[in-house]
């Protein structure tokens, strides 16, 4: 999260005007009912549902830094696993390719749930995001979220209808398929893929015994095994994952413009043709086994719903500084326009950069994150096929709160001067500095815009060494609905397994002493007796059921690095959710807590940034030039507007080649190597192209297929076939 906007004149009187009174909604609270009992033994059915909005919205996750998006690399996704216990329990994991969460998409989510006759409501809906920084935004609760989290400002209803709707579509697929099943937990402790990038901040942490050998990161990945039996839990197969493993979603810089699960996605598809291929009953549309590559429809046919960890100072080794993938140092400044006097320095909103310069380093940033993600993947693979036991029954209980972090506050816990940023917010993280980082007035007074201690102050009140933004003005602009005060936790049992589930980005030490603080009021509660509910691990999700920012520990949050100013609600913040979720623990083996109260959001002015799906579809509908250059293969063609094509859930375009006389799909706009993107708007419609690079272009005859699409009254285009040489 990018505060950068709030620096600038336009910015703040934006945040200024809406004091005079917030616009507010009262989230719902659906509790869960019993599920049909079905009998003895585990159910589990999977469901997936596509999240990706038409091009021209904005894009969230660096700010106003963010982009508006001009199209899509993959097809963002919302994954669902239902777990049925058979006697009444029923779970929904779901993990959506989303920067983050918000209580407005979990509610109404869980509302329209049990409308539709679920008995999934509030409790039982684990909503976690992937954390790309490539998705959209302004569907927040409050309001200073939906005004600075993306490229946008505003709360689009619109937008928050279609993630949600898609949300709900990939719950009801998973229950509509209830099958039995097989599962078990299995782990790797992996390396090379992650990096700590607030070290200095983490090692100002008191040394714990416990915890020193396992390093500045969480390295294990716990992957839950799902195998679907016929009746009778007989013929079992595999079928899908729920894993957990922590890092970042930002392989991707902020030029980039387009829609993208960054490497989640990679991981996410990767274990899933895994699966595909260890399936032989999982066939294509053409009724052969299903390859790696050349999936000739839209179904999903195996599942891997990839949560993320204590992610919060764990960033991908693709986004290290070293690599060339972030994009800012190419920035220059553009002269002529200084604001000030003689001796301050540029203005950073004035910089700009080479375009061809970006366009390489954006290609840099695509062929890292394909390695990592290709390299990820068979981690996890390997993981997913240890010979471990799959159990035919798994244990499933479920608790839950909704807090009102007001209600926390006092010595060592949450601060009574509300949720407050700091300075070092501005600067942004060691892998992601902003324009603004090191910014000084006059090449001599600091503004805190960094993280070597500029943002620290002499303790004070209960904010601590934190320098608050634009204090003390920050409380008046934020008033009660600017930063969240309502925070939804739970604590899960599934098999021998704890997942705590938190609203916020979670460091890695801070972290672990959450798991202390679960694993031991589990423990307390199961007692002597608890023999026959063993405890194994316990995991911690972040950006769970909605989204707080950072959670660090006290002796990080004094470094007031980039984590420590988003710490929102004081140094404290992890002593008060470690004893939260201990509550939580400790309530399962009886009857678990479950408290879902109704909130009161303020998500701030409304907008309209969702492209309608109503309207003129535009002209004929007709492919222009198809054309092979290097590994690429380009084409550019006239279509409908982005509203009307791009609706999610259907694929919009194919490249295919002639194979032994028949025409074979060899790749579509669902994979790393194809893009799809909107150039401009002609008479006719709007002219969009796509780029398919492969890292092998094989000599032959290609075509593309633009499929019919009924929904908008378009119909099946294919171009005339293209020789391409083979790549060199």
């Amino acid at each position: 999260m990018r505060w950068l906007g709030v620096l600038v004149a336009p910015a703040l009187a934006a945040l200024a005007s809406g004091c005079g009174g917030q616009h507010e909604i009262v989230l719902p609270a659906p509790e869960s009912a019993p599920a049909p009992v079905l009998g003895p033994g585990l159910y589990a059915g999977f469901g997936r549902a596509d999240l990706t909005p038409p091009p021209g919205v904005g894009m969230t996750g660096y700010g106003p830094d963010s982009p508006q998006s001009i199209g899509w690399r993959h097809r963002l996704f919302a994954r669902a696993l239902v777990l049925d216990d058979g006697k009444g329990g029923r779970l929904a994991l779901v993990v959506a390719d989303l920067t983050h969460i918000s209580p407005t998409l979990h509610r109404l989510a869980a509302q329209r749930l049990r409308a539709s006759g679920s008995p999934i409501g509030a409790d039982h809906l684990i909503l976690s995001a992937t954390h790309t920084h490539a998705g959209p935004g302004n569907y927040y609760e409050v309001e200073q979220y939906n005004a600075q989290a993306g490229r946008f400002s505003g709360y689009d209803e619109a937008m928050v209808d279609f993630l949600v709707d898609g949300i709900v579509r990939a719950v009801g697929a998973a229950e509509a398929n209830l099958a039995p099943a097989v599962a078990g937990w299995r782990d790797g402790l992996v390396e090379g893929f992650s990096w700590n990038r607030s070290m200095r901040a983490y090692g100002r942490n008191v040394p714990d015994p416990d915890f020193d050998t396992l390093g500045p990161l969480d390295r294990r990945w716990s992957v839950l095994r799902i195998d679907r039996c016929a009746s009778g839990w007989r013929d079992c197969r595999p079928a899908g994952a729920f894993s957990v493993f922590a890092i970042h979603g930002t392989s991707y810089p902020p030029a980039n413009a387009l829609l993208d699960g960054d490497v989640h996605a990679l991981v996410e598809r990767g274990l899933e043709e895994t699966i595909l291929r260890q399936n032989p009953t999982l066939t294509g549309c053409d009724g052969t086994p299903v390859p790696a590559t050349g999936r000739c429809d839209f179904l999903a046919k195996a599942f891997h719903l990839f949560a993320n960890g204590t992610e919060g100072d764990a960033s991908p080794i693709s986004a290290m500084p070293t690599k060339g993938t972030r994009c800012l140092e190419l920035m220059r400044f553009l002269q002529g326009t200084r604001p000030g006097g003689p001796r301050t320095p540029p203005a950073p909103e004035a910089w700009h950069a080479d375009s061809d310069a970006v366009r390489a380093c954006l290609a840099r940033a695509a062929d890292s994150t394909k390695a990592l993600g290709d390299a990820m993947s068979v981690a996890v693979a390997m993981i997913y096929g240890r010979d471990a036991p799959l159990h035919r029954d798994l244990d499933l209980a479920v608790a839950f709160r909704t807090l009102d972090l007001r209600t926390l506050t006092g010595p060592d816990a949450l601060c009574d001067r509300g949720p407050r940023t700091g300075t070092a917010n501005i600067g942004g993280s060691e892998d992601g500095p902003t324009r603004f980082r090191g910014w000084k007035v006059g090449w001599i007074i600091s503004l805190g815009f960094d993280e070597e201690g500029g943002g620290v102050r002499s303790p004070r009140d209960c904010q601590g060494a934190k320098s608050g933004l634009l204090e003390p003005l920050q409380g008046w602009i934020l008033q009660e609905h600017g930063l969240p005060h309502l925070a939804q936790i739970a604590v899960v049992r599934i098999g021998d397994r704890l997942l705590a589930a938190v609203p916020a980005e979670v460091t890695t030490t801070a972290g672990r002493r959450m798991r202390r603080a679960v694993s031991a009021a589990y423990a307390s509660a199961v007692g002597p007796a608890g023999d026959s509910i063993p405890l194994s691990h316990v995991m911690v999700m972040s950006l769970t059921n909605g989204f707080m920012q950072y959670i660090t520990t006290p002796e990080e949050y004094t470094a007031q690095e980039y984590e420590g100013g988003s710490n929102l609600w004081g140094p404290h913040t992890v002593v008060v959710f470690a004893e939260e979720l201990a509550r939580l623990a400790e309530s399962l083996p009886g009857r678990p807590i479950v408290e879902v109260d109704s909130m009161v959001v303020g998500p701030g002015a409304t907008t309209v940034r969702f492209p309608p799906r109503a309207g003129p579809s535009g002209g004929e509908r007709k492919i222009e030039e198809l054309t092979c250059r290097g590994r690429v293969v380009r084409v550019t063609w006239i279509d409908a507007p982005p509203g009307r094509l791009a609706i999610a859930g259907e694929a919009v375009i194919r490249f295919e080649r002639r194979v032994a006389g028949a025409w074979r799909t060899m790749a579509w706009d669902d994979q790393h190597e194809v893009t799809v993107f909107v150039e401009q708007s002609v008479k006719d419609g709007y002219r969009w192209a796509a780029e398919w690079s492969p890292r092998d272009l094989q000599a032959g005859e290609y075509r593309v297929v633009l499929p019919a699409r009924p929904d908008a009254s378009l119909a099946r285009v294919e171009s005339s076939s293209q020789t391409c040489p083979a790549a060199d």
